[in-house]
């Protein structure tokens, strides 16, 4: 089988991984294959239900023209570059007709990157640029089909054809007086472009390629910039090893060639509320309320959630009980507690820590544990409950609640007075705990003594002020007498 010689495109996109949509190359001409014939490499984005993500495949299409042999069969292979020029691809054999239709061979001829890049992205992938190339030959031993050159009008051209020559009569009186081109010191090639005049309110794009020998496109890169700028500088992607180690293809009598496309368009503008999308009040993060925290410890508490700790009775002889409960709520609200398990997590491995309690009854116990996880903020305690917690405070270690317990006890007094003083209760806790009882005791004086102060006052307050009024009676009668 007899074939011509090959023609190879590199195609490199640069941020790969930022591409969401169908992506192509710019068009290029194979003149060993077909010198009228224009060809393309495209990336499309699929779904695959299959595998439940998109799937990143490039297949060679030609481009739609009136011009060239009608139908062409080719020989061409896809592949990706690595880093160390190697490549990895497929070949494929299909023919490719003059309208830009695919038939079933083409639909099927694609290169799946995604199996490529699993395998070695790092390598397939450097700096988020891949690198295609696409080697393509012609099979001679099918007919060529070539319409006569009769039904190409003169004046016919095609869409990109008219693309360019509608760009370059937009800018002809907007042609640079200079280009210069430098090599900094890092071996890239800067570019320099000083314009005529400036002209306000419009706006410049540039876009540069490399020309190859072939006819070939090779992208730069992109530069948006105001023309109220008269010079402007672009450093192209390029190096001068680049532009060497291909010097067969891209040096012609050792000149370089530069395509460059100059785009002009008005300069974007954003509305009122586009603006205000893109600055958008800052959310403020909602915090809950302690009620509710308090209220999700006691469920934990309540449900047996994440407890580690476990307090039972000291004395076997009573009735034993136990009751479960958070290291981390203990440690915080109650000292001891806190200093005996920092000091016997030491030493445990998995077994739940114990807490040993003279406490009589389970109740008393359960509202102490109550009162550390509400934060001393329990309501519905009887008279029996809270002489109890007064008691047995020092067991449990209540310091960081003490206030909390004596105002408990203090509210409870003087809104029950009269029940309180004289039970067999206050009597108990009378000879137990006689610090606690006279400080509960001082307290209530105070409030007693001013209460009665304040009581005084008012009535002192009330009859100056009646006697007041009186003297004013007695002024106002005389006067009218």
């Amino acid at each position: 089988m007899a074939r011509v010689k090959g023609f190879t495109f590199e195609w490199q996109i640069e941020n790969f991984s930022f591409i969401r949509e169908k992506l192509r190359s710019a068009p290029f001409i194979a003149f060993s294959i077909d010198k009228d014939a224009k060809w393309q490499l495209q990336l499309s984005l699929k779904l695959s239900p299959a595998l439940g993500r998109d799937i990143c495949i490039i297949g060679l299409h030609r481009v739609v023209n009136h011009k060239g042999i009608e139908i062409i069969h080719l020989e061409y292979q896809l592949t990706v570059v690595s880093l160390d020029e190697s490549f990895t691809g497929k070949n494929f054999n299909c023919w490719f007709p003059r309208d830009g239709s695919r038939n079933k061979e083409n639909k099927m001829a694609l290169l799946d990157v995604n199996k490529y890049l699993k395998m070695r992205k790092a390598s397939y992938l450097p700096s988020d640029t891949l690198t295609v190339r696409c080697w393509m030959t012609r099979d001679e031993t099918i007919p060529l089909q070539r319409l006569p050159r009769s039904d190409v009008g003169p004046d016919e051209f095609s869409e990109d054809e008219i693309v360019e020559m509608r760009i370059k009569s937009a800018s002809r009186n907007y042609q640079p007086l200079s280009i210069e081109l430098t090599l900094s010191d890092q071996g890239m090639v800067m570019m320099r472009l000083v314009f005529e005049r400036k002209v306000l309110g419009k706006w410049y794009t540039f876009r540069w390629y490399l020309l190859h020998v072939l006819g070939m496109r090779t992208f730069l890169g992109c530069r948006e910039s105001s023309t109220s700028l008269r010079e402007i500088e672009f450093p192209m992607n390029v190096s001068k090893r680049y532009i060497m180690g291909r010097r067969n293809i891209l040096l012609v009598n050792d000149e370089l060639s530069l395509h460059c496309e100059l785009l002009m368009t008005e300069p974007q503008e954003f509305s009122k509320v586009e603006k205000m999308e893109w600055n958008l009040p800052p959310l403020h993060k909602k915090w809950p309320f302690p009620s509710d925290i308090k209220n999700k410890l006691l469920h934990a508490l309540q449900e047996d959630k994440f407890t580690d700790v476990e307090i039972k009775r000291k004395n076997l002889i009573a009735e034993e009980y136990t009751m479960k409960a958070h290291s981390v709520i203990l440690s915080l609200q109650s000292p001891k507690c806190g200093i005996f398990l920092k000091r016997d997590s030491r030493s445990r491995n998995e077994i739940p820590t114990v807490i040993q309690t003279t406490i009589t009854h389970i109740s008393i116990l359960r509202w102490a544990i109550y009162l550390l996880y509400m934060d001393g903020a329990v309501d519905g305690l009887s008279l029996e409950n809270t002489i109890e917690l007064f008691r047995n405070h020092d067991i449990l270690s209540f310091e960081s609640h003490a206030g909390d317990l004596v105002k408990t006890a203090q509210e409870f007094v003087l809104r029950n007075e009269q029940v309180v003083f004289g039970t067999n209760q206050w009597r108990r806790l009378e000879q137990e705990c006689p610090e606690l009882v006279s400080h509960i005791m001082a307290t209530y004086a105070e409030r007693k003594l001013f209460a009665s102060s304040k009581t005084r006052l008012l009535q002192y307050t009330g009859k100056q002020h009646a006697v007041l009024d009186r003297s004013d009676l007695d002024v106002q009668l005389r006067r009218r007498r």
